[in-house]
């Protein structure tokens, strides 16, 4: 099963595997490895790879040969099917993270049947990604199916970074204190003023202007007879309205 999804801005590809058990035929898991190898090298090299499971096989506690896939720290001897891990691990440049950590035998082995312990499930990293990888590690006491242990990767996934917008305020007061800041701003100030009592000086004079047109439109209207009789007229209705009262 293989699940691939985005974190930040990395692509994840987090595969699932269980690998035929003993008894199986070569065949068969020659089949099954020669498949996850066709999926595992399709995949981008920018793009993360996650593979965990039951792969059913030793690795043992032994890197002899595998250095650059196997950490020296496992449970047990190496067998023909942790020969086959090995090898795959080889191939695609990956690493078997089990081994990467010191651990205490009991947080090592991760499968146990009676007096039967071994270490068969593995979680397995590009090698590139190692820095990912923080800790691997058995819980003892917990068991995810019937004879396995729980095995926990703790993996530091970088998401997309969010860069805060820097608070700067508006007055800068402080910079007052200098005398190069201080001096301009007292020059935008007085230029600043100065528009305004300019702008009111305008705005009165336009006041004015209209003002003395309306007077002159009023004197026009009572130079002539029927503006007369207008004011006369409006003059005796405010009369009789007054004796009404």
């Amino acid at each position: 099963m293989a699940i691939k999804m985005f974190f930040g801005r990395k692509l994840y590809n987090i595969i699932s595997a269980y690998v035929p058990q003993i008894g199986r035929s070569e065949e068969e898991k020659d089949i099954f490895w020669d498949s996850l190898l066709g999926v595992t090298s399709k995949l981008a090299n920018e793009e993360r790879i996650i593979l965990a499971g039951y792969l059913n096989g030793h690795v043992g506690a032994s890197s002899e040969g595998y250095e650059r896939v196997h950490g020296g720290f496992s449970y047990g001897m190496r067998n023909l099917e942790g020969e086959r891990i090995l090898d795959f691990s080889d191939a695609t440049d990956m690493i078997i993270c089990n081994t990467m950590f010191k651990k205490e035998s009991e947080k090592l082995m991760n499968y146990k049947s009676g007096s039967t312990k071994s270490a068969v499930d593995y979680l397995l990293l590009r090698r590139c990604d190692r820095c990912i990888v923080k800790n691997v590690k058995v819980i003892p006491g917990e068991e995810c199916i019937n004879q396995h242990r729980l095995v926990v990767g703790d993996l530091t996934l970088k998401g997309a970074r969010v860069t805060k917008r820097k608070f700067v305020p508006r007055l800068k007061v402080w910079k007052l204190k200098e005398e190069n800041a201080r001096r301009q701003f007292n020059m935008t100030l007085a230029i600043r003023e100065e528009a305004m009592s300019m702008a009111k000086r305008n705005a009165k004079k336009l006041i004015a202007m209209a003002q003395e047109e309306k007077r002159h439109e009023f004197a026009k209207e009572m130079e002539c007879a029927d503006g007369i009789r207008n004011m006369v007229r409006t003059d005796v209705k405010k009369e009789a309205g007054c004796d009404g009262c």
